[in-house]
């Protein structure tokens, strides 16, 4: 089913579930009358790392310290949003004014569960597990996300994440 399809699908009952990103879709869902309820494959045991803070090898390598202070930023505001979610949909209803604003708090406030999992508890904020990544890649490979598998490290690093 084409991803657009899913939210008018499951709305008008030509389905019974969808697969997507629970924080994006409960709220909208709710706020179109339906209740819903969302299975998280974490509980299945599926932790595969989904948003993340990309960058590339040249910038790391040339400019080390600016990566270092983007990741702390992105600490910074993950943890303001956390101990005051309705400032920041304030700053986000001011640059987009036509947001319905109690969708966007909700997913904003559904999207927290997913910043602290708790294999990452005790660990600074934007912290991943070496063996998180590691399974995830073994699931992509098993079912044709990727085609080849690679040393994690290739792809990924703690290095710039500030201890808390």
């Amino acid at each position: 089913m084409e991803p657009a399809a899913k939210m008018t699908s499951l709305l008008t009952q030509r389905v019974d579930a969808i697969e997507s990103f629970d924080f994006l879709m409960v709220s909208i869902l709710e706020g179109k009358g339906l209740k819903v309820s969302t299975i998280p494959y974490a509980s299945a045991g599926v932790n595969v790392p989904g948003l993340s803070l990309v960058a590339g090898e040249d910038l790391i390598k040339k400019e080390p310290a600016l990566v270092g202070k983007m990741v702390a930023a992105m600490q910074e505001t993950i943890t303001a949003s956390r101990k005051n979610p309705e400032a920041a949909i304030d700053s986000l209803m001011k640059r987009s004014p036509t947001l319905d604003r109690p969708v966007v708090l909700r997913t904003l406030q559904l999207s927290f569960n997913l910043i602290e999992p708790d294999w990452a508890k005790g660990k600074p904020l934007a912290w991943m597990s070496p063996d998180v990544m590691a399974k995830s890649q073994e699931i992509l490979f098993e079912y044709g996300g990727i085609k080849k598998k690679l040393p994690t490290e290739d792809y990924f690093t703690n290095q710039f994440v500030p201890a808390n």
